[in-house]
C-alpha cells in the first residue's frame, strides 16, 4: 500500500527532474525557440507573438523583429506609412531592458537601405498607401518621366531615414549616369560611395547599368527610361492650375478688334491639340493680297506664377513616346484657335504686291471665330479635286500667294535655291502594345523633306510660307514702331575661306549626285543668331525675321506678343487722354503689358554631331530651347538604334537572317566616312574603311547599344 502510494511521487520527480536545463540541456526557455524560428526563415510574424518572453541576453532578436514591423522607438525617425504603426493583437510596445553589457551594433545606412528593397522586391512591389503622408508637389520631382514612376519613388522615399534617402539619391544618381553623352560617362562609379555600397550590400555588380536595371526592378524607371531627360533641367511636370475668369485689359481699352466675320481656316496635323495660328485671304481691287494671320493671343489666359514656370520650359517638348507641354493641357486647349467658338487672338493684316513682298502690315488684339479646323491631308484633297478653286476658292488663293512668296525668297537666295533636295530625315514612332515584351512597339517613318522647289506637299507649302511671311511682316512692324523683339539672323555662306569643300560641292551638284551635294551644303551654313538689332536672314531669304507665330509651345513667342501688346495699350492709354477721357480704374501700369525682359538663347547653333567637338550633350548649351532640342535629338537616336536592334544585328555567314541595309557615303571628315541608311534616314560615323563620296554599298550591324548611342556596322560583301 505504502509502494503503491510512493509510485506516483517518484514518476512526478523523474518527469521534473528530466525538465530541468542541468540534465537534459537541449530543452531551452522560449527566447531560445524564438531565436531558432527567426534564423530558420520560420514566418516571423509568428514568432513575434512571443517577442515579449525573451530575457535580456536576446534583445538583439527583439530588435530586429521591432525593425522588421516598424516598432521605432528613436523620435527622429520616421515611422514607416507602408507597415502597421503598432504590434498586433492590441500587445504593448515596451521592450525588455538589454543589459548593461549589450550594446546593440547598428546597421549603415546602406545596409539598412539594402534590406529594405530586398523586401520590397520579394514581395513585388510597391503596396501604395490609401493617401500620401503630404500633398505631392510633382513639380519638384525629377525621379522618372512617368507619373507611375515619379509616384513609386515618393511613396518609398517617405519610408526612408534621412541617412537612407542621401544614399538611395545617390544610388538613383548613379542610373542617371548610365550612358548620357560624356557629361554623365566622364563620372566614374567612385564618385557615387554611398550608391556603390547599396548595390554591394544587395550583391549586384557595382556599376552604371545594375544601378539602373535596379531601378528599373523597383518600377521607379522603365527598361527604355530617357536619361537625357531626367539629367537636364526641363521640368516634367506642372504646378496645379485651375481656371478662373480671363481679364482682358484690351477689350476694357476698347482695343480689340471684332474680327469674326473673317473667314478663319486653320491648317494642322491630324493629331494637333495646340492650334496657334488661323489664316484668312481676301481679294483687293487693287491687285495686292492681304492675308489676315490670326494666331492665339495666350498672354490673357494664365497667372503669373504659371507663365513663370512656362518661362522655365522655353518650349514645348515633344519627344517619340510623349509631348511635354510648356502650359498645363488644360490651358493650352483654352488658349488655342477651337473651332466654333470666340477666340482671343493677335491678327496682323499684311500685303503683299505682285513680287511676293509686304508693301503694308497692321497688327492688332481680336476677337476671331474658326470656321474650318482642317487636316493637311484634306488641304491636299481639296487641292487635287479642284474645290479649293471653286466653292473654297480661298485655298486656291493661298497656295498661289505661297508660291509667290517662295519665288520671292528664291530671288534673295534662300536655302532652298541652293539645296533642291534636303536629306530625308527618319522619325521614329513609338506606341504602347502590351503584348510586346517591353510594352513598346517601335518603327521609324522616313519623312520624305521635299524641297518646296518640288511643288510637293502643296499644304505644308502653305503653312510653312505664310509663318515665314507673319515673321517677316512682325520684323518690319517692330522695327518700324522701335519695339524691342528678338530678330533672328543668319549671315550669308563663307565659300571662300574653304575652296576644297566647295570645289567638292560643286561637283557633287554637276554629277547629280543631290544627297551627298546637300551634306556638304549643310556644312556652310552659318549659325543663327538672336540679336535685338534688325538684320537680315540670309538663310530664309527675309530682310528682318521675329517668330511669334506659336506662343502656347515657345515662351520667346510670348516676349514679342506682350512687347506689341504692351506698344497697342498704351497707344490706346494716350488715345484716351488725348481725347480728354479717363482711363478705366480696372487698369493699372501692369496691365499695359511688360517690355522684352532679355533674349535667353542668344546663340541658336546649327550643330554637326559629326565635327570634332560637335557631339551634343545635354546641359552644356545656352537656354532651356536650346537644352530642348538635344533631349529631343537624343531621344529620337535612342529609339533609331532601338528599331535597328530590334530589326536583328545578329551575323551571319550568309546574311540570311541578318538584316542588311542600303548605304551612301555623304563625305568624308577626320573621324571617318559619314554614311546615309537610305531606309530609315540615319547618319553615322564609319570608322573603319574608305568610300568614295556617293558610292552606295550594302551594310549590317554587328552590334548596337541605344544607351550608350553606339553602333557597329560591318560591310555585307554579296
Amino acid at each position: 500500500m505504502r509502494e503503491s502510494l510512493l509510485f506516483p511521487f517518484f514518476l512526478l520527480t523523474s518527469i521534473l527532474s528530466l525538465s530541468s536545463p542541468f540534465i537534459f540541456p537541449l530543452n531551452r526557455p522560449k527566447s531560445f525557440s524564438l531565436r531558432i524560428a527567426n534564423e530558420n526563415d520560420v514566418d516571423i510574424n509568428e514568432a513575434s507573438d512571443r517577442w515579449e518572453t525573451v530575457t535580456d541576453d536576446n534583445c538583439e532578436i527583439v530588435e530586429r523583429i521591432r525593425q522588421h514591423h516598424g516598432w521605432i522607438t528613436d523620435p527622429n525617425i520616421l515611422p514607416n506609412p507602408l507597415t502597421p504603426p503598432s504590434p498586433p493583437n492590441g500587445r504593448t510596445t515596451t521592450s525588455p531592458k538589454p543589459s548593461s553589457s549589450y550594446t546593440p551594433t547598428p546597421k549603415p545606412p546602406p545596409q539598412l537601405l539594402a534590406s529594405r528593397i530586398t523586401k520590397l522586391l520579394n514581395s513585388g512591389g510597391f503596396p501604395p498607401p490609401p493617401q500620401p503622408p503630404t500633398p505631392i508637389n510633382l513639380s519638384n520631382l525629377r525621379v522618372s518621366s512617368t507619373l507611375s514612376g515619379t509616384l513609386t519613388y515618393y511613396y518609398f522615399i517617405q519610408t526612408l531615414t534621412e541617412p537612407e534617402k542621401e544614399c538611395f539619391e545617390e544610388l538613383i544618381d548613379l542610373g542617371k549616369a548610365y550612358g548620357v553623352g560624356k557629361y554623365a560617362l566622364e563620372r566614374k562609379r567612385e564618385d557615387f560611395p554611398k550608391g556603390i555600397a547599396v548595390l554591394a550590400c544587395l550583391k549586384r555588380k557595382q556599376t552604371k547599368s545594375s544601378a539602373f536595371k535596379l531601378l528599373c526592378d523597383l518600377k521607379i524607371w522603365t527598361v527604355h527610361e530617357d536619361l537625357s531627360l531626367l539629367t537636364s533641367k526641363y521640368p516634367m511636370f506642372h504646378e496645379p492650375w485651375g481656371g478662373g475668369k480671363v481679364f482682358d485689359p484690351d477689350e476694357v481699352l476698347k482695343g480689340r478688334k471684332d474680327l469674326r466675320y473673317l473667314k478663319v481656316y486653320t491648317i494642322d496635323g491630324s493629331n494637333a491639340v495646340e492650334i496657334d495660328d488661323g489664316i484668312t485671304y481676301e481679294a483687293l481691287p487693287s491687285g495686292l493680297k492681304r492675308v489676315w494671320i490670326h494666331i492665339a493671343d495666350a498672354t490673357n489666359y494664365a497667372s503669373p506664377d504659371v507663365f513663370k514656370n512656362a518661362k522655365k520650359r522655353g518650349t514645348s517638348l515633344y519627344l517619340p513616346t510623349h509631348a511635354l507641354q510648356m502650359f498645363p493641357s488644360a490651358l493650352s486647349v483654352q488658349m488655342s484657335l477651337t473651332p466654333s467658338r470666340d477666340c482671343r487672338a493677335l491678327s496682323a493684316c499684311i500685303e503683299v504686291d505682285e513680287f511676293g513682298a509686304v508693301s503694308n502690315i497692321n497688327v492688332m488684339s481680336s476677337w476671331v471665330r474658326v470656321q474650318y479646323k482642317l487636316t493637311f491631308e484634306e488641304v491636299e484633297e481639296m487641292i487635287d479635286e479642284g474645290i479649293a478653286f471653286n466653292e473654297e476658292w480661298q485655298i486656291g488663293s493661298l497656295l498661289k500667294l505661297a508660291r509667290l512668296r517662295l519665288n520671292h525668297r528664291l530671288s534673295n537666295n534662300s536655302t532652298e535655291s541652293r539645296i533642291t533636295t534636303p536629306l530625308p530625315s527618319g522619325m521614329p514612332i513609338v506606341k504602347q502594345d502590351r503584348l510586346s515584351k517591353d510594352g513598346f512597339q517601335v518603327g521609324v517613318k522616313l519623312e520624305p523633306n521635299p524641297s518646296p522647289v518640288s511643288g510637293e506637299e502643296k499644304s505644308k507649302l502653305i503653312v510653312t510660307e505664310l509663318m515665314i511671311l507673319a515673321n517677316e511682316a512682325m520684323g518690319i512692324y517692330a522695327e518700324n514702331n522701335n519695339i524691342t523683339v528678338p530678330y533672328r539672323t543668319q549671315k550669308v555662306p563663307e565659300y571662300r575661306d574653304r575652296q576644297v569643300e566647295y570645289t567638292t560641292l560643286k561637283n557633287l551638284k554637276e554629277a547629280d549626285l543631290h544627297l551627298p551635294a546637300a551634306w556638304y551644303e549643310r556644312r556652310f551654313f552659318e549659325p543663327a543668331v538672336i540679336k535685338t538689332t534688325p538684320s537680315p536672314h540670309s538663310g530664309l531669304g527675309v530682310k528682318r525675321y521675329v517668330q511669334w507665330t506659336s506662343p502656347i509651345r515657345r515662351f520667346s513667342d510670348i516676349e514679342v506678343h506682350s512687347a506689341v501688346k504692351r506698344f497697342l495699350r498704351v497707344k490706346a492709354v494716350e488715345k484716351i487722354l488725348d481725347d480728354g477721357g479717363f482711363i478705366p480704374l480696372s487698369i493699372r501700369g501692369l496691365d499695359l503689358g511688360c517690355v522684352m525682359t532679355g533674349v535667353e538663347d542668344d546663340v541658336d547653333v546649327l550643330v554637326d554631331e559629326f565635327e570634332e567637338g560637335g557631339e551634343e550633350e545635354v546641359g552644356d548649351k545656352k537656354g532651356m530651347i536650346e537644352e530642348a532640342r538635344v533631349i529631343t535629338r537624343l531621344s529620337r537616336k535612342y529609339w533609331i538604334l532601338e528599331y535597328i536592334l530590334r530589326t536583328g544585328t545578329e551575323h551571319y555567314e550568309n546574311y540570311g537572317k541578318t538584316k542588311v541595309w542600303d548605304l551612301m557615303c555623304l563625305g568624308r571628315i577626320e573621324a571617318g566616312s559619314v554614311c546615309y541608311v537610305k531606309e530609315i534616314g540615319y547618319e553615322f560615323v564609319w570608322n573603319g574603311g574608305e568610300f568614295e563620296i556617293g558610292e552606295e554599298f550594302k551594310g549590317y550591324v554587328k552590334t548596337v547599344e541605344p544607351r550608350m548611342g553606339k553602333v557597329e556596322w560591318a560591310e555585307a560583301v554579296l
